[in-house]
């Protein structure tokens, strides 16, 4: 479970955050 936990905290602590953010943004303009 720990591992896990690491490899959530890598990815938005790292460049997961600026894709999720880029698949956020993909994902409102598709809705609106």
């Amino acid at each position: 479970p720990g591992v896990k936990e690491q490899i959530v905290d890598m990815a938005f602590n790292g460049a997961g955050v600026r894709d999720t953010a880029r698949t956020l943004k993909n994902i409102i303009k598709k809705w609106f």
